[in-house]
């Protein structure tokens, strides 16, 4: 199996353990030195803080049944042990209070293969943002 192919696989699992509500299984794809830029605050997550399972199963726990996560146009690139992957990420599902999730947003993984394989060692989410002076930002865009 190629390193891209690799990388894709990994990613589609921890896809399949978020859609799953699988906070434990979500995170072992990361490295303990990873650094996580996600789309809630703070600015950076490091670590043990990008691994804590409890804090994510909350956030899990804000939705009804599973959620739905798919990534288009993603790029995958590697070369020796790295590689980066860029594309959208989509989001969907029904959230506890009644509302429907329905974002994309701009995904970036880098991947280090390590003895155990390949592990996330940064991860970057982000909306663009609006520039009208309001600071808010644009998760009403579609690819």
């Amino acid at each position: 199996m190629s390193n891209e192919a690799e990388v894709r696989s990994l990613l589609d699992a921890r896809a399949r353990r978020i859609q799953d509500k699988d906070a434990e299984g979500a995170l072992r794809f990361y490295g303990e030195d990873v650094v996580n830029f996600d789309l809630a605050p703070p600015l950076a997550y490091r670590g043990t803080e990008a691994t804590n399972p409890t804090a994510l199963q909350e956030w899990f726990d804000s939705w009804e049944g599973p959620i739905g996560v798919a990534f288009d146009q993603l790029e995958i690139r590697a070369a020796g042990n790295l590689a980066f992957a860029f594309g959208f990420l989509h989001l969907t599902g029904r959230r506890t209070d009644g509302s429907d999730t329905d974002i994309w947003a701009r995904i970036t993984v880098g991947l280090e293969r390590r003895s155990d394989g390949w592990e996330i060692v940064h991860e970057h989410q982000s909306f663009p943002m609006k520039m009208d002076g309001s600071g808010k930002s644009a998760s009403d865009l579609r690819p």
